[in-house]
């Protein structure tokens, strides 16, 4: 799971704002600011399947939610998109790459409208992406 989760952040860091700014779990230690944008993944190792009887091929299906944090509901939208844009969400889902792996049959899904805390400070606007695929052994 290490791995995939380590294929995404690198796939969301290159993302143009992102760089530095991807964090897994946690942002930052108690009392240090983040200025938006930036994202936060939370990794599951999902539910893995064995189709084949013949061999040992088992199948992983990583998931991930990620909170995408913004300014405000436009710069969130944005950054949004430039995800979606970077797995070509709009067609097939394109999984990153995983050494030893074959990923195939991916998903990406933004289950609930923009969110904002006013509480936050400075206060910020997220949105929440589910994304996924399917893995292999090669």
């Amino acid at each position: 799971m290490k791995a995939d989760t380590d294929a995404l952040r690198a796939v969301l860091e290159a993302i143009p704002g992102l760089s530095g700014k991807t964090f897994v779990g946690f942002t930052t230690p108690v009392g240090t600011k983040i200025i938006a944008p930036y994202v936060v993944i939370f990794p599951s190792p999902g539910t893995n399947t064995a189709d084949r009887l013949t061999g040992p091929s088992q199948v992983r299906n990583p998931s991930f939610t990620l909170h995408v944090v913004g300014a405000n509901a436009d710069s969130t939208q944005i950054v949004v998109g430039n995800i979606a844009t970077a797995f070509n969400a709009d067609s097939f889902v394109t999984p990153p790459t995983v050494t030893g792996r074959r990923n195939s049959a991916g998903y990406f899904r933004c289950p609930l409208p923009i969110q904002v805390s006013d509480t936050a400070d400075p206060p910020i606007a997220y949105a929440v992406v589910e994304l996924g695929w399917a893995s292999e052994p090669e």
